[in-house]
């Protein structure tokens, strides 16, 4: 059995009172520390929306199993134990989130989504979350955990982070809400990347995925409205170039402005080819929306970033493509990205959520 050292201070002077007539005394825990058990969860699965931001979609219970003393003279203290709520997207549990309470919990909807979004789980998809209770009694003895538990949880994003391009000449003609813009700060300065199929494509920008509110496009006067964002009912549709390809675009939503930059090509440059960068350029894939390119790296740990051209093929280097954090995501003027393997691989770029720019190395054979 575990001897109890951590006490009040009232309650030392009492055992040391004792003590002096009745020497000897000791008091100790009559069982071992036990983790809690039965965690009951109030739902399995979870899809979150603004309507249930302030309601509770969440209740976690369990059964404590508190330590009882060899003595009925003294009462263990209620929070001689800690329970410690763990809550982590991945069974391992090497990142989580953590709550001390004592035998419940619950979490209202918008509680669920700010951790969704601290973690970049992908709106509207069902991602696992992982739970389980940590109890200590001291620093200094070691911890005991209950069984794993779990739920899914869909998060929705916010009409903050994103607006959206709606293609079409006039607003009752869009149906294409795929193409995005977001606003990594949510301060109103909104940029992405989008592949015009066609010449002189027209669109308009729009808070929500559908045209039940506000549509933004052009004040109707050619030279000066153009680059304007206008939405009353006589406002013109935004247009790109007559170019074919790839654009970054940007909008500010508080100045009501947009601008655009055309890229005539994505091409790979690093060590495999002595940093040229008007080599091996990507290809477009219609289907899959992505760009694509075999790429042979002849030694291990090669580096490589991707730069952009304008239409006299001149490298824009303020719009390269490089990766600052996790593997596969890249950013704009991000470092440069190392392969650590040797051979001949298929590198794929995403560019359709302009929130997580992607890419993928997968070896042909």
């Amino acid at each position: 059995m575990k001897s109890i050292i951590k006490y009040l201070f009232p309650l030392c002077l009492l055992m040391l009172f004792e003590a002096c007539s009745n020497d000897g005394l000791i008091i100790s825990t009559v069982d071992e520390l036990t983790a809690v058990t039965d965690m009951n969860l109030s739902s399995s699965n979870i899809v979150l929306s603004t309507d249930n931001d302030n309601d509770s979609v969440l209740l976690i219970t369990w059964t404590n199993h508190p330590l009882q003393l060899n003595t009925d003279e003294y009462k263990l203290a209620t929070n001689a134990l800690t329970n410690t709520l763990q809550m982590d997207t991945s069974s391992s549990f090497v990142n989580s989130e953590e709550y001390i309470l004592q035998d419940s919990a619950y979490f209202t909807g918008s509680a669920l989504n700010t951790y969704a979004k601290k973690y970049n789980l992908p709106a509207d998809v069902a991602s696992t979350i992982y739970l389980r209770v940590k109890t200590t009694q001291s620093d200094n003895n070691p911890a005991v955990y209950s069984s794993v538990v779990s739920f899914e949880l869909t998060p929705y994003g916010s009409e903050f982070d994103y607006i959206y391009m709606g293609l079409g000449q006039s607003v009752s003609s869009i149906s294409d809400f795929s193409n995005r813009l977001c606003s990594p700060n949510k301060d109103g300065q909104y940029a992405g990347f989008f592949y015009a199929a066609n010449g002189w494509q027209n669109f308009y920008l729009l808070p929500q995925a559908n045209t039940d509110g506000d549509a933004y496009g052009s004040e109707p006067v050619n030279d000066t409205g153009r680059f304007n964002l206008y939405s009353a009912s006589d406002k013109w549709s935004l247009w790109l170039d007559e170019n074919v390809g790839l654009y970054y675009i940007t909008a500010d939503m508080n100045a009501l402005t947009w601008s655009f930059v055309y890229m005539s090509s994505l091409n790979v440059y690093g060590d495999f080819n002595s940093w040229d960068n008007s080599s091996d350029p990507m290809l477009w894939d219609s289907v899959s929306k992505t760009y694509s390119a075999t790429i042979t790296f002849s030694e291990a740990n090669s580096s490589f970033k991707l730069v952009t051209h304008d239409s006299s093929g001149s490298p824009l280097w303020s719009y390269q493509l490089g990766s600052n954090s996790f593997s596969g995501e890249l950013s704009l003027n991000g470092d440069n990205i190392t392969n650590d393997q040797t051979g001949t691989f298929v590198l794929t770029v995403d560019l359709s959520d302009p929130a997580k720019l992607s890419y993928t190395l997968t070896p042909t054979n």
